[in-house]
This record gives C-alpha cells, sequence and structure tokens, in this order.
C-alpha cells in the first residue's frame, strides 16, 4: 500500500511538472510571436521576469529538495517545475 500511495504522489508530481513545462513553453513560445510583432520592450521584461523565477525560486528549490532532503535528482526536478505553476500564478505581469 505504501508503494501504490509513493507511485500515486509520483505521478501527480509528474504531472504537475509537465503542465509546468507546457506553461513556460506557451508562455515563451508567446513572448517569441510577440518580439516577432515588434513590441520588445514587452518582451524584454517578460523575459527578465522568466530568467529571475528560474534563477531565484527554481533553482534554490531543486538544490534544497537534493542537498538539504536528499532525494534523488529527477524527483528534485519534478518538484522544481511543479512550483514554476504556483509562482507563474503569483507574477505579476505588466
Amino acid at each position: 500500500m505504501v508503494s501504490d500511495l509513493n507511485q500515486q504522489q509520483l505521478q501527480t508530481l509528474k504531472k504537475a511538472a509537465l503542465r509546468s513545462v507546457w506553461v513556460f513553453l506557451l508562455l515563451n513560445s508567446s513572448l517569441l510571436l510577440l518580439f516577432f510583432l515588434g513590441n520588445t520592450e514587452f518582451v524584454f521584461i517578460a523575459l527578465v521576469i522568466q530568467i529571475s523565477i528560474v534563477v531565484i525560486w527554481q533553482l534554490p528549490v531543486f538544490i534544497f529538495h537534493v542537498v538539504y532532503k536528499k532525494q534523488p535528482i529527477l524527483i528534485s526536478i519534478y518538484k522544481a517545475w511543479a512550483s514554476y505553476r504556483y509562482v507563474i500564478e503569483q507574477v505579476q505581469w505588466p
């Protein structure tokens, strides 16, 4: 039973991480489209926000899970990407 619960939690974590990756790709694809349409000021601001989220939020989450909690790297990657969705919900886009 414990193994089934862990597998279910892992599958939920994978789904959340995959959704976050899709949001990341969709957002950056939209920024690329805006860049080609000529709205460069907004694109640069949004890219700075994206880079800040990765460096200030996702990297420390990953390092915390690998170093402090001693979790496998793949699980730490899933957790970092899953947390991306919650950060994006908090960002106030210009």
